[in-house]
């Protein structure tokens, strides 16, 4: 598998530091059905500039089942075109962390989650432009 495509751990938003800090500080984007919270800060370190936390809402569905199963599609969608926000991180020298709500009441197939995230990525690439 091409390294560009995998979505290992280390892209993965885990601290509760990091996580506080975006919900606290970042800025946001909507995109129906997505809520992308993001914050952009200067980087060091040369790889995963990336790092990404998903969200389904459990008042919306309240079976795990349903959640996990939306939560996976989306996790598919961002592996497959997550370079559109690397490759903005990697020129600008810049460390992205975001946060991908999925803010629906009702489940939509894969292919409308996969465009609707394109469109609300590139959205989000003009925003870190400036």
């Amino acid at each position: 598998m091409p390294k560009t495509l995998q979505f290992c751990k280390k892209y993965i938003l885990r601290s509760k530091i990091e996580f506080n800090n975006l919900i606290n500080n970042g800025k946001a984007v909507n995109v129906f059905p997505f809520y992308i919270k993001y914050i952009v800060s200067s980087s060091t370190e040369q790889t995963y500039r990336l790092k990404i936390a998903f969200s389904v809402r459990k008042k919306s569905f309240k079976k795990a089942v349903i959640r996990n199963r939306i939560r996976r599609m989306v996790r598919e969608a961002v592996r497959l075109n997550k370079q559109i926000i690397e490759s903005k991180a990697i020129q600008t020298n810049k460390s992205i962390h975001l946060l991908i709500v999925y803010n629906s009441s009702t489940i939509t197939n894969y292919q409308e989650i996969e465009k609707q995230l394109i469109i609300s990525f590139e959205k989000l690439a003009d925003k870190i432009n400036m």
